[in-house]
């Protein structure tokens, strides 16, 4: 039968139905196995985040495979020129493939969000947003994969391009913190930024709705986050902004690329170029996992191997050693290598920007994490004065820079919106580092409050532990009674009524905290206790205004002493 020249086809579209079957037919099993097992868990919170957000991790690997099997025809010499001999337009080749795949995902996708609707009863609607989430998502993944099966001449360099351009935006970033930021000094890489071009974090990172639960199970929507479901209208558009792209190189497509790995030349240098710089980078990382000095060698010889295997993959062949290549790679590792060093010169001078009071808005700061033994928590400020007391211990850090100290990190929240990041070490005994005891031995931090008052009244219990061995050698439970566990003893009951002696007890060693902090011996910091040592630990136990408990942890160093001195008279009394 002839088949007819237009922009669709019935009868390509039912034999894509029969022919993928298997595919699109485990995806709906699974589907309804899922659904199985949202009704036996009971629609718990987990479940339906988890089932919006999975989504997109589930669209990301279902879309690939589609789109490859679909336009698989395109990677066989034979039957590529086979099919295309046909009168059949090359558009309604394309049209029809496209129907077929968004049918795979569509059909499944809305049985299932029919079943779940049921179950749910009044918050049926629930499926159909989900259904909604899912569909765009998958327009997205399936317009991306459809136009990185154009650009690719074989399956391998259609899964490879796939996955390249998924996560483009984080390979990026990724190379450039592995080479670049360690040559600037104290900079550090906002990889949010990155991560907003990776759609798959953004999608599973977020809620898209605002749901209230009664305990574990739904009781109303209170809306939805609109910037959530803003970002997923923008990627569904990309979606088919990728779909007209494939179309385009579709259109221009020489047939005879099947079996290439790359069949659109000109993202040959651009796939080259990354590979490249992975292969390098992970042997760089290698050397760096065990510690060795070598780390550059290794960095050289990851870019000679990254540089021929990727000519191997891209050439389908395995003489790529050629004088020309060689070549080639000895000037790509010398543009690397030059490239690095005219980052390290800073010429654009950002290791040295110091922002204007003027232009932030805020400053929140502290110890960064990867130190172990430092207290994390940090400390926001927005007040001009204290703004200007920030800025200062920046510009400090600069003029000092061989200092080892106390690790801070300031994040600069900019009015312009921008988010500037610096890490940096200051010494404990110089001026900027009196200027950061300040905030870090100040009652707000330590004690979580500006009210001593209020705070002692929601203590449920306080512990002091001594360097000298694990059991508490003091407990005090001034105000509350009920019921729970003792920290390090098996689970007791105590109803503990609260007495003016408890209550004096707990006001006067709050009161000699308070007196350390004012002094800056409280600063849960080693390096401002150089010349001490530690003597012990407190517990302190409050409860929240939403009923919970928090913990205060303060490390007792040995010019604490108005809090080491009050507590040696109560264990004195006891």
């Amino acid at each position: 039968m002839k088949l007819k020249t237009s922009f669709f086809n019935a009868s390509v579209l039912k034999k894509n139905i029969t022919r993928f079957a298997p595919a699109w037919g485990v995806y709906t099993v699974f589907t309804f196995l899922y659904v199985v097992l949202l009704w036996q868990d009971g629609f718990y919170t987990s479940s339906v985040e988890m089932t919006f957000n999975i989504m997109a991790v589930v669209n990301l690997a279902y879309a690939g495979l589609c789109a490859v099997l679909l336009f698989g025809d395109l990677f066989t010499s034979r039957l590529c020129n086979a099919l295309h001999a046909m009168p059949m337009r090359r558009e309604g080749w394309f049209l029809t493939h496209l129907a077929a795949g968004l049918l795979f995902s569509i059909v499944p996708n809305a049985a299932g969000a029919v079943a779940v609707s049921i179950l749910l009863g009044e918050m049926g609607h629930l499926a159909f947003l989900w259904l909604a989430v899912a569909t765009l998502e998958y327009l997205f993944f399936f317009g991306l994969a459809v136009f990185c099966v154009m650009c690719a001449g074989n399956r391998l360099g259609a899964a490879a391009i796939y996955a390249l351009t998924n996560f483009l935006s984080i390979l990026v970033a990724w190379l450039i913190d592995t080479f670049c930021t360690p040559v600037l000094y104290g900079v550090v890489l906002d990889m949010s930024k990155f991560a907003d071009f990776c759609p798959v974090v953004p999608l599973t990172a977020e809620n898209f709705l605002d749901v209230r639960f009664d305990t574990m199970h739904i009781v109303a929507i209170n809306g939805v986050n609109k910037p959530q479901w803003n970002y997923l209208f923008v990627v569904a558009a990309v979606g088919v902004v990728f779909l007209g792209l494939g179309l385009l190189i579709y259109r221009k497509r020489n047939l005879e690329a099947a079996g290439d790995f790359i069949s659109l030349k000109p993202a040959a240098p651009v796939f080259s170029i990354v590979y490249t710089l992975c292969v390098g980078a992970a042997f760089y990382l290698v050397a760096e996992l065990f510690n060795s000095d070598l780390e550059y060698i290794f960095l050289v010889i990851g870019l000679i191997v990254g540089f021929f295997t990727g000519k191997m993959l891209v050439d389908k062949r395995v003489r790529v050693f050629q004088k020309k290549n060689l070549l080639r790679a000895a000037i790509f590792i010398f543009c690397f290598f030059a490239t690095i060093a005219i980052v390290r010169m800073d010429p654009f001078r950002i290791t040295t920007f110091v922002p204007e009071a003027e232009d932030v808005s805020y400053i929140s700061f502290g110890p960064y994490e990867e130190n172990f033994g430092y207290n994390r928590d940090d400390i926001l400020v927005s007040e001009r004065e204290d703004i200007e007391n920030l800025l200062q211990v920046h510009q400090h850090c600069l003029d000092n820079r061989d200092e080892l100290g106390t690790p801070i990190t300031i994040t600069y929240k900019m009015k312009s919106g921008v988010t500037v990041t610096r890490q940096y070490h200051v010494v404990a005994a110089t001026e900027a580092g009196q200027i950061l005891n300040d905030y870090y031995s100040s009652v707000k931090h330590l004690l979580k409050t500006d009210d001593i008052e209020d705070l002692l009244g929601k203590i449920t219990y306080i512990e002091y532990n001594s360097q000298d061995g694990y059991a508490p050698l003091l407990r005090i439970q001034p105000f509350y009674t009920g019921t729970g566990v003792l920290r390090g003893e098996q689970e007791v009951i105590y109803n503990f009524a609260s007495s003016l002696k408890d209550q004096k007890i707990g006001k006067d060693l709050l009161k000699a905290i308070e007196m350390d902090c004012q002094a800056g011996t409280l600063t849960q910091l080693w390096d401002y206790h150089s010349n001490g040592s530690v003597l012990g630990w407190i517990y302190i136990t409050y409860r929240t205004e939403s009923g919970h408990h928090e913990q205060l942890n303060l490390t007792l160093y040995s010019n604490s002493v108005n809090t080491m001195s009050c507590i040696n008279s109560l264990l004195a009394d006891k």
